[in-house]
């Protein structure tokens, strides 16, 4: 069961030496990155040229007053750091790692 969740991209070994823990995706990766960017773009978050298309990783995740109705409120940082890595594939967003390790201090720079 778990191999052909894996094979249809909703779900994935939290822990790929051992498999032990699965973790189970209500949506994947890939559609929560493209929830998060259309929704950046609905409130004119996006663009080379604006300044107003920046946030951290703590933002998406809802951590702060202001972010509550982001698509990615109250998911876990590995999901979206895998949501945001899709998209920076993609060439559709920028990420700007801090030396300290944190994901949630990680800042998106969201190209559209």
């Amino acid at each position: 069961m778990a191999e052909t969740a894996i094979s249809h991209k909703s779900a994935e070994w939290a822990d790929p030496a051992t498999k032990t823990t699965l973790r189970v995706f209500w949506k994947s990766p890939a559609e929560w990155g493209a929830l998060t960017l259309d929704y950046m773009r609905s409130i004119g978050r996006t663009g080379s040229n604006n300044t107003l298309s920046f946030a951290t990783v703590y933002e998406l995740r809802g951590n702060s007053e202001e972010s509550i109705d982001m698509p990615m409120a109250g998911l876990d940082v590995d999901t979206v750091m895998k949501a945001l890595k899709t998209l920076e594939a993609q060439g559709k967003v920028v990420l700007i790692s801090v030396d300290d390790g944190d994901p949630d201090q990680t800042t998106v720079k969201f190209l559209g």
